[in-house]
C-alpha cells in the first residue's frame, strides 16, 4: 500500500486536481473487487466443510451397524 501512496503524491503536482479524485476512485474500486472475491473463497471453504462432516456422521452410523 505505500508503495502506491507514494506515486499519487508525485501525479498530484503534475495532474490537475480533478483527474487524481478520478484515479484514486479507480483503485478503491479495485480493492472492493479483490475483497469480494475473498468472501468468495470463504463460502467455498464453508461448503467443504459441511461436506465432511456429513461423511464423517455415515461412516459412524455404518461402524454401529456393523458391531450389532
Amino acid at each position: 500500500m505505500q508503495p502506491q501512496a507514494a506515486p499519487q503524491q508525485q501525479q498530484q503536482q503534475q495532474q490537475h486536481h480533478h483527474l487524481h479524485q478520478q484515479q484514486q476512485q479507480q483503485q478503491q474500486q479495485q480493492q472492493q473487487q479483490q475483497q469480494q472475491q475473498q468472501q468468495q473463497q470463504q463460502q467455498q471453504q464453508e461448503e467443504q466443510q459441511q461436506q465432511q462432516q456429513q461423511q464423517q456422521q455415515q461412516q459412524q452410523q455404518q461402524q454401529q451397524h456393523d458391531s450389532i
